[in-house]
């Protein structure tokens, strides 16, 4: 329930709204700092990738004459092929894929490289001047073998995106314009974060097998604002496409056990959020 998140109960209104403006329930309510779960699994019906679930309701703080406030935005996940991304610059430094620069015939022998998870923010034009400004952060989660609690393991998105893409779209109930920010993630990008720190992702090539599960944030205190920048704290500095180089060369996976700085900003408290 909204209560159970520390959100106020007139938030609501909000989550009617965006449930009206996505022609879909939407039950799942999160804080912009908070932690938002989804899943990736492969459907057997029609043999195509699926996250799950589609539609969260995010809420930002707003503090207005000394009382705490939230305004609202949907954020809607959904996998896509390669070619349903626009080719504009604008989109496409917001795609990330260490494959992009292999040959094509060699990228079509890859079971994913052609499918995407789009991540999409809608907030009202007028709403956005007073939101602060995303730093998203996401990454796997995997359960400790002795202990069986879950973790997320903190990836930096500035790592994988150069830019997200910003657009005005209408609404088409029509009275108002909004902000849409999206990014993309390769489906072979995913795997690869998870083959580096050792975690099973056979969810993504066969049905009826436990989803794969993941968490981002949006507003993560530890990541860069909306850009590729360099970090004052102590973190790995890889890109993406080195990552590649490291699975085979490394020992035991980050983690609970690994003690890599990319993980452990969030500590206990992103443990127990994961799991709960």
């Amino acid at each position: 329930t909204l209560i159970a998140l520390g959100l106020p109960g007139p938030l609501s209104s909000a989550v009617d709204a965006w449930s009206e403006y996505a022609d879909s329930s939407v039950s799942h309510v999160a804080k912009a700092a908070g932690f938002v779960r989804f899943a990736l699994s492969l459907d057997a019906k029609s043999g195509r990738r699926v996250v799950e679930p589609r539609h969260y309701v995010i809420a930002f703080p707003l503090r207005d004459q000394g009382r705490q406030k939230h305004q609202s935005a949907l954020f809607t996940l959904r996998v896509v092929r390669e070619e349903e991304i626009s080719r504009d610059p604008n989109a496409q430094g917001a795609v990330a894929n260490h494959l992009r620069f292999k040959p094509p015939a060699e990228r079509r022998a890859i079971p994913g490289a052609d499918e995407y998870v789009e991540f999409e923010l809608l907030s009202r034009e007028h709403e956005v001047p007073s939101q602060q400004p995303l730093r998203i952060s996401m990454g796997p989660v995997r359960a400790d073998k002795r202990t069986g609690q879950k973790e997320f393991v903190r990836v930096d998105m500035g790592q994988c995106i150069q830019r997200i893409a910003v657009d005005i779209v209408e609404d088409p109930r029509g009275g108002q314009r909004l902000v849409q920010n999206r990014w993309w993630m390769c489906i072979e990008t995913l795997r690869l974060l998870c083959n580096v720190d050792h975690i099973d992702c056979s969810a993504l090539d066969k049905p009826g097998v436990p989803p794969q599960e993941w968490v981002i944030r949006l507003m993560d205190t530890h990541a860069p604002v909306n850009r590729k920048e360099e970090l004052q704290e102590t973190q790995e500095d890889r890109d993406i496409d080195d990552l590649m180089q490291y699975i085979d060369s490394r020992g035991p996976g980050r983690g609970l056990n690994g003690n890599s700085p990319a993980a452990s900003p969030s500590g206990a408290s992103a443990a127990a959020a994961a799991a709960a």
